[in-house]
């Protein structure tokens, strides 16, 4: 949907959305078709708070095992289920059809992410499958996860104040000097239980509290978004 919706916004015109294009596991149907279904699958796999499943993982691979039981949750997965809601809505008025639907996914999800997973200070990422909120301040480890703060804020799914002091938490606990690291603490072998470890990467490498540009970008562009520019910059500056 990102993709589709900035090739809309970049030609001005809506063409590709008609043109008909194979389904990976067999038939086919026009993007728009694509587009409305890939909703549809998020909604087909929806965990016991509202939340998106988070599968075999989603953005963050060092997650693989928080829903080995097919229960554990994405909180960054239903952030980013509003904001594709929300720019199918905008396709939908650029074609004149009702995309009221959508709007309606993006308002519920928006509610269950703010009642469900606002911690006081920033947003958890994600459920286990044995429901232990990941990214909660009660936590040993993996405290406070960038993504889930920043695409809050790129989402739309934080109002202006909960963006500020998610992004004011990101600063606080996760800019190293050299960019923002991905999680503070990062997860440890055996965490919580070995029955229950969440991942196999080592503390500080990668997605595992190591300094990973491509989420640095996003938490520079939600900086952006709420006008706290020389912030964004020293980040940006950080990692040149």
């Amino acid at each position: 949907i990102y993709t589709a919706y900035q090739i809309v916004k970049e030609e001005g015109k809506t063409d590709i959305l008609f043109e008909t294009v194979p389904f990976y596991d067999g038939g086919e149907g026009t993007v728009l078709e694509h587009l409305e279904r890939s909703i549809k699958f998020s909604l087909d796999n929806i965990g016991a708070d509202d939340i998106p499943l988070m599968l075999e993982s989603d953005w963050n691979d060092v997650l693989n095992t928080v829903c080995k039981e097919g229960k554990g949750e994405s909180v960054m997965a239903g952030q980013m289920l509003v904001l594709a809601c929300k720019q199918l809505v905008e396709i939908f008025d650029l074609l004149g059809k009702d995309g009221s639907k959508y709007q309606e996914i993006a308002d519920w999800q928006t509610k269950v992410l703010n009642d469900f997973a606002w911690d006081g200070e920033w947003y958890i990422r994600a459920v286990t499958d044995f429901g232990m909120k990941l990214g909660s301040k009660d936590e040993e480890c993996g405290q406070i996860w960038i993504n889930s703060q920043s695409w809050a804020v790129f989402s739309g799914s934080a109002d202006t104040e909960r963006g500020n002091k998610a992004m004011d938490s990101t600063l606080k606990y996760l800019d190293s000097g050299f960019g923002l690291i991905s999680c503070y603490p990062p997860l440890r072998r055996n965490y919580p239980t070995p029955e229950q470890e969440i991942t196999f990467m080592q503390p500080g490498v990668g997605e595992n509290g190591g300094v990973f540009c491509h989420a640095n970008t996003w938490a520079i562009i939600a900086l952006c978004m709420l006008g706290r520019n020389e912030d964004a910059y020293k980040i940006y500056s950080e990692m040149i």
